[in-house]
């Protein structure tokens, strides 16, 4: 069976913001971990992966510059204290 997953957006990297709400809707359930072994740990419902594959497509084919980066906690929520999560786009490497 094959599927099909499409997402337009508007490109606002050059306001360095993404084209929809980082906070993702309560619907979308997604967690992150790192354990004490250092093993990181990303699962999510079926909202939650498709919700982090538009913010992949978003920041891959934005014109993002290097640095852009937004914090998320264990729980995919805003957050700047820890444990965070960072992501930043990095096109040096």
């Amino acid at each position: 069976m094959k599927k099909k997953f499409r997402h337009e957006f508007e490109d606002c990297s050059q306001n360095g913001t993404l084209s929809f709400d980082i906070e993702p809707p309560d619907e979308v359930k997604i967690k992150m971990d790192v354990e004490q072994d250092g093993n990181f740990w990303l699962s999510a419902n079926r909202a939650g992966w498709l919700y982090l594959a538009g913010i992949c497509v978003e920041l891959g084919l934005g014109e993002y510059e290097d640095g852009y980066h937004f914090h998320k906690d264990k729980n995919f929520k805003s957050s700047e204290e820890p444990p965070e999560f960072l992501f930043e786009v990095d096109n040096t490497k």
